[in-house]
């Protein structure tokens, strides 16, 4: 499985994934619990990971842990 693009909504315990192939198709969908996503993400290959952002929610200390482990 080659993912373009992992679009993330990090839930208080669960996480929705959405992964996008080359040709911008929906790859897969999956719901995992949130404690599991940086596990996960060391089994795909590099790709760039987009995080849904909402209004008056500031990003979270575990969201700058899981894009410093990216890096």
């Amino acid at each position: 499985m080659h993912i373009k693009v992992l679009g993330v909504d990090l839930g208080k315990t669960v996480c929705s994934l959405a992964g996008m192939d080359e040709a911008e198709a929906v790859a897969f969908r999956k719901r995992l619990q949130r404690h599991r996503l940086l596990d996960f993400l060391a089994t795909l290959p590099p790709c760039v990971v987009a995080r849904s952002l909402r209004r008056g929610r500031p990003a979270s200390l575990e969201t700058h842990a899981m894009l410093a482990y990216l890096h």
